[in-house]
């Protein structure tokens, strides 16, 4: 299943235009977004294992985005509040947790990354 696919795309390919270059859809059959068209010749229509590989950083770079723009739409006080609250999410989860799932650990590793990117000053 992968419910991330439009973000992973838009990762991948900047420069294509959603609905125009490339289709997503979802057939709701339980398992997921699937490209339907790829309506260019170059570039080429990314492979499973590429999207897959491509996922991580794909899913940083939109948190990283929605990170910048919350901190221009709330100001520094409000972000730092909102911060403080997801680092205090942050160690209630790891201190509830022994072992971390891997999509625990990715989202703990998501926000670590974010954290060490755009320090509040």
């Amino acid at each position: 299943m992968q419910p991330d696919l439009a973000i992973i795309i838009k990762y991948l390919e900047p420069g294509l235009v959603p609905m125009v270059d490339y289709v997503i859809e979802d057939a709701s059959d339980g398992i997921g977004p699937f490209i339907a068209q790829w309506n260019v010749e170059t570039p080429t229509q990314p492979t499973q294992p590429e999207i897959d590989a491509a996922r991580p950083a794909a899913l940083a770079a939109n948190l990283n985005t929605k990170n910048l723009k919350l901190r221009e739409d709330l100001g520094p006080s409000v972000y730092k509040m909102d911060l403080a609250i997801v680092t205090q999410i942050q160690s209630m989860i790891g201190a509830a947790v022994t072992v971390a799932t891997p999509q625990m650990q990715t989202l703990l590793d998501e926000l670590a990354a974010i954290d060490a990117a755009y320090p509040v000053t």
